[in-house]
């Protein structure tokens, strides 16, 4: 069983940069669909709320970090997947 998101205390965002008032980057990390609609859709709304109320105070929004072209995206997406595959094609170990 998993650990029921209700039940937690807190959740690193591990990844999460925020790139404009309307835009986040998660990392490089393939999500739970469960995951993203418990803990992430209810955070980004909490945080665009926060956002605009800064706004709204002219408190200024700097940027956490440049916006990935899509190239990059699909690069590291790539490289991901194949990390995970890797292992079925390295040479297998053997103790003598």
């Amino acid at each position: 069983m998993r650990f029921p998101y209700g039940s937690a205390i807190f959740y690193h965002f591990h990844g999460l940069r925020i790139i404009t008032e309307r835009k986040v980057q998660i990392g490089n990390y393939l999500l739970p669909k469960a995951l993203r609609v418990n803990v992430y859709k209810p955070y980004f709304s909490d945080l665009r709320k926060a956002l605009n109320l800064l706004s709204k105070h002219d408190i200024l929004f700097i940027p956490q970090a440049k916006q990935l072209s899509l190239v990059r995206r699909y690069y590291l997406r790539i490289r991901r997947l194949a990390s995970h595959f890797m292992p079925l094609f390295a040479p297998s170990e053997r103790r003598l």
